[in-house]
């Protein structure tokens, strides 16, 4: 049994829709499922997902799980999840012997025989973001990939192995808490880690085939073409699978908000690619989904505001002890305050009381 599963949240299912009908379109025996780090949502009618399985991260059980969402914002959650998604299907299922990873905003234009292939020789495969040098000063640029990784993962493969099991539980180990956008300390997400992965673990497969995850980041080397219902990249390699990183549907016009090195003008070539995902994703609810909030995303807000109304509470209780106990201070310094006055005054009259008794 072989299996591709994305990750997202409910605002991103319209997305994921698209991936799991082209995944199926094309490789018909694959079983795709959606994880999803949300928790269902009434204003979702999850049957049009059918029959892609949905799986909520709460049923995952992921020891620590209440941390990762306090300590991560929405993008790191939903990249530190994903070996914990691997590993809970691979567990869950024995028959299953191959997992592939896409991200939600990919999408699949041809059968997986490449992989399958690569499948029976190694039990990793990655996909660098590119195999030839950049000379420009445009992003994405050289220097911006070592920040973030060589390797896109916004796929990744594993077969049941030793090899995949073990990098699954190392990876679970450093994303708990360190699946971070934080460039100044080394770490970007999920992606950066996997920089260690041909270094630590035997069968790894950097795959070559230029037709899997082509993206904006490696456009200065891949060209689309178009022909016999089917594309092609540099009219050599079948077209597998396009990965959409960083297009807006509110600005349609821009390739990806990630970029600044081609525009559909200089690249007509993927014009039409955009314009059909544009399409599709629309056509999924894309309007109404788009505007549901994470509710891990609002748990985390209404758990810091208690926090803060909490300090807030904590604060003024300090500054009225401290208002009460000023007063009270007050209060006695006036007392002993009239005391000592009470005390003079009685003196005086006593000594005005001896002085008279000794004239008379």
């Amino acid at each position: 049994m072989n299996v591709v599963f994305t990750i997202c949240s409910n605002n991103y299912l319209a997305q994921a829709k698209a991936l799991g009908d082209s995944v199926v379109k094309y490789n018909p025996s694959y079983i795709f499922a959606i994880g999803l780090v949300d928790k269902l949502d009434a204003e979702v009618d999850y049957n049009f997902f059918n029959p892609y399985e949905i799986i909520p991260v709460g049923d995952i059980n992921i020891e620590g799980f209440n941390e990762m969402f306090n300590n991560y914002d929405i993008t790191e959650l939903n990249t530190a999840v994903k070996p914990f998604l691997f590993n809970f299907l691979f567990a869950r299922n024995s028959n299953i012997n191959t997992i592939i990873y896409l991200d939600p905003d990919i999408l699949v234009y041809d059968s997986f025989d490449v992989l399958e292939e690569a499948f029976s020789k190694y039990s990793i495969i990655l996909t660098p973001h590119f195999f030839t040098p950049i000379y420009d000063d445009k992003l994405l640029s050289e220097p911006d990939v070592l920040n973030a990784g060589l390797y896109n993962l916004g796929f990744i493969g594993l077969k049941r192995s030793e090899d995949a099991l073990q990098l699954l539980k190392w990876w679970m180990i450093k994303l708990k808490e360190q699946c971070l956008i934080d460039f100044k300390n080394g770490l970007f997400v999920d992606q950066l880690w996997i920089n260690f992965a041909p270094l630590y673990f035997e069968n790894v497969l950097i795959l070559k085939h230029l037709g899997h995850n082509v993206a904006y980041w490696n456009f200065h080397e891949r060209e689309l073409s178009y022909s016999d219902g089917k594309y092609q990249v540099n009219n050599q390699f079948a077209l597998v699978f396009f990965h959409f990183s960083g297009y807006l549907f509110s600005i349609p016009e821009i390739v990806s908000k990630y970029q600044n090195r081609f525009t559909f003008e200089d690249r007509p070539d993927v014009k039409e690619l955009f314009e059909d995902y544009h399409e599709k994703i629309i056509g999924n609810n894309f309007h109404q989904l788009s505007k549901i909030e994470c509710h891990y995303v609002k748990l985390k807000e209404k758990l810091r505001f208690e926090e803060e109304e909490k300090l807030r509470i904590e604060e003024e209780k300090l500054k009225l002890e401290e208002e009460k106990l000023r007063l009270e201070e007050e209060i006695q310094k006036k007392k002993t305050s009239s005391t000592t006055t009470n005390i003079i005054r009685n003196l005086k009259r006593k000594s005005k009381n001896i002085a008279k008794a000794i004239l008379s």
